[in-house]
């Protein structure tokens, strides 16, 4: 279930968990394993070393499918595929969390609160409860899952990145082999205007070409949306194209109508594509290096670490041929 939270670092590793159920599969269904001998409770879907992950928190992680409370609606092959990447997902969370306990670096309740309403911040007045409603989202679910996204953070921004080390020789050697490609695309940067009366629409953009000032023109103008956009070229849509195609600076464009309504647009500047300084290009260097690093070092932590666990499966997510 989506959360709403920020960019989550654990992106690095995602593409890795998505093959990594069979694996789990393999351990559970060796002789003596847990999934054979004690299989998880009613209203469990697996046990980590004796740690359960429910039905609800795999409900969470994939509202797209209703299971309505009951684990055998599972019942087709491409369910249990998609269930089990997702399952995949939970048993590697619990395993980072047990890591962290482990080193005494649990995510601290202050932590978790300090998140909470961080994301809080995003929704005014009670907006944030009605959002929870609207999606049928359990609180204690959501807070679990913020837990857990906090402790991949911790684990991979903060564990694993102290066992790494990324020389400058490392960084000068990638930018020589790839300096050609090193590249700032086009940018344009404009104020756009939208509403419902288009000859309004025309009037707070002659305001702003007289007065840039968008805040200004918001307050003058408050039943209408005005913003600053400042974008990559080639990800502009069509119509902001066309309508900023050949404008000087602080020129406006012909008001335009989209999706029933009005807008318009006022250039501010145009940044033409350039080569990286090799400052930008370091850092980036560095960034992308990391991630590198960053996922050996994690696929490495976590295949040592299934090798020793205890790994039980629900049998309804196991493939009907492996079932003993």
């Amino acid at each position: 279930m989506s959360s709403g939270m920020r960019k989550n670092p654990c992106h690095r590793v995602k593409s890795f968990l998505r093959f990594l159920f069979p694996a789990l599969l393999a351990l559970a269904l060796l002789p003596g394993a847990g999934g054979c001998e004690k299989p998880p409770a009613p209203g469990e879907i697996a046990l980590v070393n004796g740690a359960p992950i429910s039905l609800k928190q795999l409900q969470a992680a994939h509202d797209a499918v209703s299971l309505n409370g009951d684990i055998s609606e599972i019942a087709t092959p491409a369910l249990r595929g998609e269930y089990g990447a997702l399952l995949a997902d939970l048993v590697v969370q619990e395993l980072v969390l047990q890591e962290l306990s482990r080193l005494h670096l649990s995510v601290t309740e202050e932590e978790l609160a300090a998140e909470e309403a961080l994301f809080r911040s995003d929704f005014p007045g009670e907006e944030f409860e009605r959002m929870l409603l609207e999606e049928s989202i359990d609180l204690d679910i959501w807070r679990d899952s913020l837990h857990r996204h906090l402790a991949m953070k911790k684990f991979l921004g903060t564990v694993l990145r102290e066992a790494i080390t990324l020389g400058a020789q490392e960084v000068e050697a990638y930018y020589l082999e790839r300096q050609d490609s090193f590249r700032v695309p086009e940018f344009i940067h404009f104020i756009q205007v939208n509403g419902l009366v288009r000859e309004q629409i025309s009037a707070a953009c002659e305001q702003f070409r007289q007065t840039p000032d968008a805040a200004l023109l918001q307050a003058n103008f408050p039943n209408f949306t005005v913003r600053e956009v400042h974008m990559q070229k080639d990800r502009l849509s069509p119509e902001q194209l066309a309508g900023l195609d050949r404008l000087d600076i602080l020129q406006s464009s012909p008001v335009q109508e989209m999706n029933g309504e009005f807008f318009g647009m006022v250039l501010l500047n145009r940044e033409e594509p350039r080569a990286m300084t090799r400052t930008e290009t370091y850092a980036l260097i560095e960034g992308l290096l990391l991630e590198k690093k960053i996922r050996a070092e994690f696929e490495k932590w976590l295949e040592a670490r299934l090798k020793e666990s205890d790994i039980s499966i629900s049998m309804h997510l196991i493939p009907e041929n492996l079932r003993k």
